[in-house]
């Protein structure tokens, strides 16, 4: 992947973000490689894929950690913890690898930190990382360690202080308690998500809406066959009171609306032709912007 610097920032900056330590170790597939979709985990390996470095500001700043967990460890080693501790497992004849932020090994506890956003902590534990702590906790076990627990330790980047209200959080750093899978759930997950990235070293697949992280939309249109819909509302609901109330003859049909993955988080959305369906407008024969 090739870096661009469009924004002129600070080269300290460009440095850092060049210089990033990950390191996935001597394993066939990571724990976060897994998670990713096929098609971008295939597309990813492309040369000529461009990434500016103003894309990459979130990755840093969750690299920080590293350096947070690395001021403490010297005293968490003495006291029983592992940390920041690369584990490997072998799944459907493949070396597995993941990364355990800390384990604490007299409380039997995992814990895995990120940096991230208060409207995600709103929205409660996020499926991908309970599948990834799953799958370090199981890497654990192979290990010979017992996990009775998991927490994912929230830092929120954008909390205020000045926010009062029921859903908001309290404080800067949230704990989410983790419901850990089986180590026979994990083994099944693996092997389909093996499966799947195999499969696609032969036959590039598309991208699901749930990979995409497409956020459908529903349109109130004359017909199944119209050419431009009515109104356009963001839930089911709010199109079907629109049509109770003023086109009781019209019906909705649900689209695909925007996948916000492909139109601004993928590396590999300018590579991709499904991608480039949902990441750049489509224009007529004039070059303008087409309007549904």
């Amino acid at each position: 992947m090739k870096l661009t610097n469009k924004l002129g920032l600070p080269e300290a900056i460009v440095k850092a973000v060049q210089n990033d330590p990950y390191d996935s170790g001597d394993s066939d597939y990571t724990a976060t490689g897994l998670l990713k979709p096929p098609r971008m985990a295939q597309l990813m390996k492309d040369n000529s894929i461009v990434e500016d470095v103003s894309d990459r500001l979130f990755s840093l700043q969750g690299q920080v950690m590293h350096y947070i967990l690395e001021r403490a460890a010297a005293e968490l080693l003495t006291s029983g913890y592992l940390v920041e501790e690369r584990l490997y497992g072998t799944y459907d004849g493949k070396t597995v690898s993941a990364q355990v932020d800390i384990f604490d090994k007299k409380t039997s506890t995992l814990c895995d930190y990120k940096y991230t956003s208060v409207y995600s902590a709103i929205n409660g534990l996020k499926e991908d990382h309970r599948l990834q702590v799953s799958l370090q906790a199981d890497l654990l076990r192979k290990n010979g360690y017992k996990v009775d627990k998991a927490q994912i330790i929230l830092l929120l980047r954008d909390w205020s202080p000045g926010r009062k209200n029921n859903s908001y959080p309290e404080s800067p750093i949230v704990v989410q308690e983790v419901p850990l899978m089986t180590s026979k759930e994990v083994e099944a997950w693996v092997s389909e998500r093996i499966k799947a990235h195999e499969a696609a070293k032969v036959s590039l697949p598309l991208c699901s809406p749930e990979e995409r992280w497409a956020t459908p939309t529903f349109a109130v249109m004359k017909d199944v066959n119209s050419d431009k819909a009515h109104r356009v509302f963001d839930t089911l609901a709010e199109a079907e009171a629109f049509v109770a109330a003023k086109a009781p003859k019209e019906v909705i049909v649900k689209r695909d609306g925007k996948s916000r993955r492909c139109e601004l988080y993928c590396p590999a959305r300018f590579v991709c032709e499904q991608g480039k369906k949902f990441s750049q407008p489509e224009v007529d024969e004039n070059g303008w912007k087409k309007v549904k």
